[in-house]
């Protein structure tokens, strides 16, 4: 028995209604994957926006030194900064009681690094990467060739070191 068209209409316009929630939803993603604030200004430009946010957001001096004259990292390293940045600030207003922060980038056209130093409470470092934040810090730079050192100790604060190729050379790099 056919539907009568107010319920195809109806169903028509649940469809739409859903439509729309997932074409949102894909924009949230791929906001997440890729900032627009870095395709926007740029890693170095980006990276100091995210720090004067966490700053607010955590109510603690927070600063930022970039170079004076950024090169621009291919986008998965940018990609790859921003998150390490993102991660270690988060598990700074989480963790570590810190009253300063610092965040400095590093440009060269061999590698980038990226350094993120509290001065927190700081924890026994196992280097087992007691967090998921931690190990995914630690996975991305690897995948691009990198390495992440995470130095910390009871009462010591923390620093991070995120230092990967300027340009990866993974196994899909031609």
């Amino acid at each position: 028995e056919a539907l009568s068209t107010p319920a195809i209409r109806d169903k028509l316009q649940k469809l739409d209604g859903f439509l729309e929630q997932g074409v949102q939803l894909k924009r949230k993603v791929i906001e997440g994957l890729a900032p627009s604030a870095l395709s926007n200004l740029g890693l170095s430009t980006a990276l100091e926006v995210l720090v004067s946010q966490a700053a607010s957001t955590a109510g603690i001096p927070m600063t930022f030194t970039g170079p004076d004259d950024p090169l621009e990292p291919p986008q998965e390293v940018g990609i790859a900064c921003y998150r390490a940045a993102q991660e270690a600030l988060t598990n700074v207003q989480r963790h570590a009681k810190a009253t300063r922060v610092s965040v400095d980038l590093a440009c060269s056209p061999q590698w980038i690094e990226l350094r993120i130093r509290d001065d927190g409470q700081g924890f026994r470092n196992t280097g087992t990467g007691r967090t998921h934040g931690l190990r995914g810090m630690r996975h991305r730079a690897v995948s691009l060739g990198g390495a992440c050192v995470i130095q910390s100790a009871p009462g010591q604060g923390t620093s991070v070191s995120f230092r990967v190729p300027f340009a990866p050379h993974g196994p899909e790099a031609v």
